[in-house]
């Protein structure tokens, strides 16, 4: 199945869509996996997250997760690292044919941004280690 995204940007009076290149990707989310195509331009890392929100809830609509959005980690798979799984910390991280790893975590809290500096520092640590 292949997934098509547009996102609109709503201006003050009507709604226009801002033309670009488009980015293509892949989602994957334990063995479901699906291509996203949006306009590289309007991507960021919030998109990013409500696209894998989407993703998760048209493959699995009756999941029963609450507080989807701020349970998501995202992380790029990287063949060429030692740590195949890699942090997306940026959108411009996500280019054409960039596979993208949906990680659920336990609880919300980990995800306020006011964690986010203490959870990279724990990645950049055991990508140390391992």
């Amino acid at each position: 199945m292949y997934l098509r995204v547009r996102v609109y940007i709503t201006g003050k009076n009507s709604q226009s869509i801002m033309e670009g290149a488009e980015v293509t990707f892949l989602f994957q989310f334990g063995l479901i996996r699906d291509t996203v195509t949006v306009d590289s331009s309007t991507l960021t890392l919030k998109a990013l997250k409500d696209l894998a929100c989407d993703f998760i809830n048209t493959k699995c609509p009756e999941h029963g997760l609450n507080h989807l959005f701020e349970r998501l980690i995202l992380f790029k798979h990287d063949y060429n690292s030692t740590n195949v799984l890699q942090l997306v910390t940026n959108a411009t991280e996500v280019v054409d044919e960039t596979l993208v790893e949906i990680v659920l975590t336990g609880k919300k809290s980990l995800l306020q941004a006011s964690n986010f500096d203490f959870l990279y520092k724990i990645y950049i640590i055991i990508k140390k280690i391992v």
